[in-house]
């Protein structure tokens, strides 16, 4: 945050300095330093991958500071780790490509930076381990094929109490997946919210949670 600096400078024919009200201070124009939130450990399911980062700033807006290094993160499973000098070629060679990191790995939406953030908040000093982001083979419609979509887990809390916890979360869809390991969180213009009863590798099926004896 921004350090604050005062100076009194006392006269001969002026109160002593703790007579004198006191001063408001005053920012320094030369320290455009934002205020962050404390960082938060996330790491990737399958991948020795794991970074340490501020989400938003201490006011709730994004750290879009940290956007590259979260989307990389979540990049296709298969797909290497870009590294900063090539998607910074790739920024000057593609100008208009703003949704891409670099060719075949796509940056993810900045919302997904403040749901994160509201995750750490109500449970703080967990990590959090994303299992997939970014996937452009995903299911036509799948928010994971435009980076709008991360499924998770938070260490040591039950998928279905993240998953209560995010249906809290405005503009948000939220899947619960009670036979898989993590908790869907996306991004988009109204909520939504979801149970799949399905296990991995099988085709959906859409329903409540228990089954009833019938099912």
């Amino acid at each position: 945050c921004l350090t604050w600096f005062a100076a009194v400078v006392v006269r001969a024919d002026e109160p002593a300095a703790a007579e004198q009200p006191a001063r408001q201070p005053s920012a320094s124009p030369a320290d455009s330093t934002p205020c962050l939130r404390p960082p938060v450990d996330i790491r990737r399911r399958h991948i020795e991958d794991a970074i340490r980062i501020s989400l938003t700033t201490c006011d709730g807006a994004p750290n879009l500071a940290v956007l590259d290094e979260l989307s990389a993160l979540a990049r296709p499973r298969t797909t290497p780790r870009p590294t900063r000098e090539a998607m910074e070629a790739y920024r000057r060679t593609h100008p208009d490509h703003t949704s891409w990191l670099v060719q075949g790995s796509g940056r993810l939406h900045e919302g997904l930076l403040v749901r994160l953030q509201a995750l750490a908040d109500r449970w703080p000093d967990r990590g959090i381990e994303i299992n997939s982001g970014y996937r452009p083979n995903a299911r036509r419609g799948s928010r994971h094929r435009t980076g709008r979509a991360l499924d998770l887990s938070v260490d040591g809390v039950h998928r279905e109490e993240v998953a209560a916890f995010a249906r809290s979360f405005s503009d948000t869809g939220v899947g619960y997946y009670p036979r898989s390991t993590f908790t869907h969180i996306d991004v988009r213009d109204a909520s939504y919210h979801w149970v799949d009863r399905s296990g991995p590798g099988e085709p959906p099926d859409y329903g409540p949670w228990p089954a009833s004896d019938a099912e």
